[in-house]
């Protein structure tokens, strides 16, 4: 095994030993990467020549060793993108980031090495989990205050690269380049399957029995549209509004903890990162990661925080003051709902899955890929579990969001 650590750690690595630790995780949490938790001590001297210990908690993503689990979930487009993003972007915000605001937690996990060939390709990370961060649960309730400091984070991302491409053009240039790993022509027979006879059925399904017939005749026009089509051309929108985003905003890529009496939290998995308009994350992150109640209740005092924590930060980091203004916001979220929405109608439906329902993707044999609807197979669904697919149509439709 080959041991990194990072220049300016440690200059001069006299002894180290490696411990492996748990790699369970829950079943259904990652279908794309296989992944392994282990602790690096490490003693030598550092650059000023002082003898230092290090310890370092580290998680490792790399290839499933399921030939047949790595080709049906296309891991090798799935890396490259991640890898691009920790290698090329996440960098030169980081470094923005602490040239305005040092000594404030990242909101990414520290990135210790990456390597990619297509062949054996892995990210290595901090392992938040030492430090008490914890993942959020797929189908877990928050309250207001922990959904608003979710919100916090996620507007804290989007803001440090609308402010770094103000202040250098050529970065949008260079985020422009993350490529697309899910919504691509290319991808749409890998998808259009799931999309169209399994996605679609179980939201028409659920309308046609608890909602107005105004709402199922919606959402079947939803789907009888070129929706794959049309969501590929979404995803490539540039406006002023586009910027890097985590591409996959459903609470299990969510880490959290509590820290003095404040939630702290930080975004991982980046392998549907695009450049993109920020709105595919937030009105993904409010339909996936926010309880039904609460979004009847609160949708626009938590659309107006993340507001405010958009452009405070931005203002922090040295960009314009009045960069957009809530109306503008929300314009913009009207105008580009399509990514968010059919994200969230995704992830959604995953979220609802019992544990025994979710496939165990390592028995998948032989070395071909397997037809994503072929393992993303979804039972039918009872009342109490329609309820919320019935509920998140019928919010769409009445904002605007599905016309």
């Amino acid at each position: 095994m080959i041991i990194y650590i990072k220049r300016g750690t440690l200059e001069e690595i006299t002894d180290y030993k490696i411990i492996l630790n748990d790699s369970s995780s829950k079943k259904g949490d990652s279908y794309l990467s296989t992944i392994c938790r282990f602790s690096i001590t490490a003693s030598g001297k550092n650059q000023k020549g002082t003898h230092k210990e290090v310890y370092i908690p580290v998680i490792v993503k790399y290839f499933p060793k399921n030939i047949a689990r790595r080709k049906t979930f296309r891991s090798v487009d799935f890396f490259k993108t991640e890898i691009y993003f920790y290698e090329q972007i996440w960098p030169e915000m980081k470094k923005f980031k602490q040239s305005k605001i040092p000594d404030e937690i990242d909101e990414v996990p520290l990135h210790l090495y990456s390597w990619i060939d297509g062949k054996h390709d892995f990210i290595a990370l901090k392992d938040l989990s030492y430090d008490g961060f914890k993942a959020s649960g797929r189908d877990e309730s928050f309250s207001v205050g922990t959904v608003c400091s979710f919100l916090e984070l996620l507007a804290k991302f989007h803001a440090l690269s609308l402010a770094l491409k103000q202040s250098d053009p050529n970065f949008a240039k260079k985020a422009a380049k993350l490529e697309e790993s899910y919504f691509s022509e290319k991808f749409e027979c890998w998808y259009k399957n799931f999309m169209y006879n399994s996605m679609g059925p179980h939201y028409q399904k659920a309308t046609k029995n608890l909602l107005p017939e105004m709402y199922f005749e919606k959402i079947t026009n939803f789907f009888k549209r070129d929706l794959y089509g049309d969501v590929c051309k979404a995803c490539r929108v540039g406006n002023k509004y586009s910027c890097v985003t985590e591409g996959d905003c459903w609470l299990p890529n969510f880490l959290s903890k509590m820290n003095e009496g404040k939630l702290v939290a930080v975004l991982i998995d980046f392998q549907l990162a695009r450049y993109s308009t920020f709105t595919n994350d937030l009105i993904h992150f409010l339909y996936s990661g926010v309880p039904s109640d609460m979004l009847l209740k609160e949708w626009d005092n938590l659309v107006a925080h993340y507001h405010r924590s958009l452009c405070s930060r931005i203002e922090e980091l040295g960009g314009g003051k009045n960069f957009i203004t809530l109306y503008e916001l929300q314009e913009c979220m009207q105008k580009h709902a399509l990514v968010g929405v059919v994200m969230a109608l995704e992830s959604s439906l995953m979220a609802l899955l019992n544990d025994d329902e979710v496939a165990d993707i390592d028995f998948l044999e032989g070395e071909d890929a397997v037809p994503l609807e072929d393992v993303w197979i979804l039972p039918e669904f009872q009342k109490d579990r329609n309820e919320k697919l019935a509920f998140l149509v019928k919010h769409c439709v009445d904002k605007g969001f599905i016309p």
